[in-house]
């Protein structure tokens, strides 16, 4: 059994919303949470303390903590490799969505709708590059929504979704609808969080965020390569469209200038993603 948590980013100054964050197997559950847990400890971080890419400035992390954050966020990225997880992100301009940019609609709508159709590609990618190549089963966690309106609106159409499948996949390996997790008393969707979080602000031109992406580079899924003896493509091509999802196309254009310094650092193989 693989699980995929997901959690939300949305920058208010270029109206980048992302959904995103990592699948595990379900025998690397405990270790995930235990390290996390761990990892606070030995930064004298409460483990009540939920760990946040964007934190209000009352938060823990802005206010008491004596640390770096760096090396705090590098240490807590590291679970993942360490647990051998994968990353999936989601990512939408939303100025340059027609129902935004020509038929008026609210920002409220247009992330409600944004949201519901990258929880649907995060779902048809989860379960055609990572259940069905290992004829596995799986479930998805996402934290809470919003407000209950919003909860409805996403469960109900996943739920047509899942009976009758979408253009790619029929989700027959997806258990159930996703179950919803609130993130503070979550540790494995804090990660999520720093996963799409840090995506989103590099995208929108953090320099801070920026520092991390070598750091994620290895772990996003990447295009399956089947019946070939050897294969290598530069990162993007393999990971673009499979691991990291990107609409509309001006994003995508955004994304090819970030992407370049990973182009150069990594190889994607058959077995993987690789340092050169």
């Amino acid at each position: 059994m693989k699980v995929l948590f997901l959690d939300d980013s949305f920058q208010k100054k270029t109206k980048y919303l992302g959904y995103g964050g990592f699948c595990v197997g379900s025998d690397k559950l405990r270790s995930v949470n235990d390290a996390l847990s761990t990892l606070k400890k030995n930064y004298k971080i409460p483990n009540h303390v939920e760990l946040k890419w964007s934190c209000d400035p009352e938060h823990y992390l802005r206010t008491k903590f004596k640390g770096s954050m760096k090396d705090l966020i590098h240490n807590a990225l590291n679970i993942l490799q360490i647990n051998d997880c994968k990353l999936l992100v989601a990512a939408h301009s939303l100025s340059d969505c027609y129902g935004y940019r020509i038929h008026q609609w609210t920002l409220p709508e247009t992330i409600k709708w944004a949201t519901r159709e990258q929880l649907k590609y995060l779902s048809e990618r989860f379960s055609l590059n990572l259940l069905e190549i290992d004829a596995d089963n799986g479930i998805v966690i996402i934290d809470n929504m919003p407000s209950r309106e919003s909860e409805s609106y996403i469960l109900r159409n996943y739920t047509f979704e899942m009976m009758f499948g979408t253009t790619y996949s029929s989700f027959d390996r997806i258990s159930m609808v996703p179950l919803l997790a609130n993130s503070k008393h979550c540790t494995h969707i804090q990660l999520a969080d720093l996963v799409v979080g840090i995506l989103i602000s590099a995208l929108s031109g953090s320099e801070f965020a920026k520092e991390f992406l070598q750091d994620l580079a290895p772990l996003f899924v990447q295009r399956p390569v089947k019946e070939c003896v050897e294969f290598s493509s530069t990162w993007t091509s393999a990971v673009i469209g499979y691991g990291i999802v990107l609409f509309p196309k001006e994003l995508k254009v955004v994304a090819k200038g970030l992407f370049n310094d990973i182009d150069k650092a990594f190889i994607a193989k058959k077995d993987g993603i690789f340092k050169r």
